[in-house]
């Protein structure tokens, strides 16, 4: 059995034998515009990695925020141009007491 590991060129975690890198996109926010390279299996899947990386600070889009993502080929092209928003999600748990308390 493989062994389940990060890559070293991606970052993507997935067992050792059989990963394969998702393609090479280059992402940047419109109003810094320094374009990365990112792995994603497309464009919006780029946007939408980026967003979630750039946000992981302050979290600012979780707040209503947007962040205008710009996204292309790794080896040039037509650039696209995504509108990244982010949303908080409640979890809810349930928890079984080892005793049952009285209730009312």
């Amino acid at each position: 059995m493989s062994e389940f590991k990060k890559c070293a060129i991606c970052g993507k975690y997935d067992f050792a034998g059989s990963h394969k890198c998702p393609p090479r996109w280059e992402v940047c926010a419109r109003d810094i515009g320094e374009w990365e390279p990112c792995y994603a299996l497309d464009e919006e899947e780029a946007a939408k990695e980026f967003a979630e990386e750039y946000d992981s600070d302050d979290h600012a889009m979780m707040s209503g925020d947007n962040l205008i993502v710009l996204v292309r080929k790794h080896e040039g092209g037509d650039v696209k141009t995504y509108n990244c928003l982010g949303e908080a999600s409640p979890t809810y748990t349930a928890h079984l007491l080892l005793k049952d308390t009285p209730h009312d």
